[in-house]
């Protein structure tokens, strides 16, 4: 026997009522990152970071939340900078970029984060949070990988650096 609050019991065994609007489903465990990756390769060309991990939901009418708190450390020396971060989602064996997980939205601008200040080291943190829907089968593993881009910058890790640890978790949500 299953049930949920506000909805009629189901008598069958293993069958599991209708979930209300706004519940989780699935809460992963965290998958956490104590290296960084080096996104310095040139103004404006995306990276892929060390940051990735899978969540299997288990219905195709869920929404997948999107947690990462990670750690970004780069030099400056021209007082004009930046960098930006987008997610790749592999789904079905099928590699997107959705227009709603990057900053700005679409990750097309290679300095979300801009700063026309004195040169030298910087250390920002960063708490993302995306919402996105799951478009395959129920079942099947999406992978979310964090890209990131740099805009005039002498050096920049993302992740953890300075022995730092940065966290990727999910909640499938209905």
């Amino acid at each position: 026997m299953s049930g949920i609050i506000g909805v009629s019991p189901d008598m069958r065994s293993g069958v599991l009522g209708k979930f209300p609007t706004g519940h989780v489903i699935q809460t992963t465990d965290v998958t956490t990152f104590t290296t960084e990756t080096n996104c310095n390769q040139g103004d404006n060309v995306w990276s892929p970071t060390v940051m990735v991990a899978n969540i299997t939901p288990f219905s195709v009418t869920s929404s997948i939340i999107i947690h990462m708190e990670l750690f970004v450390y780069f030099t400056n020396t021209t007082t004009d900078a930046g960098y930006s971060f987008k997610i790749k989602k592999t789904e079905d064996g099928n590699d997107t970029y959705p227009t709603l997980l990057g900053m700005p939205s679409g990750g097309t601008t290679y300095h979300a984060m801009y700063w026309n200040m004195t040169t030298g080291d910087n250390m920002n943190s960063h708490t993302l949070v995306y919402k996105d829907s799951v478009g395959g089968g129920a079942g099947s593993a999406i992978a979310y990988q964090l890209y990131c881009a740099e805009y005039h910058t002498e050096g920049l890790a993302v992740g953890a650096p300075l022995s730092t640890v940065a966290k990727i978790w999910f909640q499938e949500v209905q």
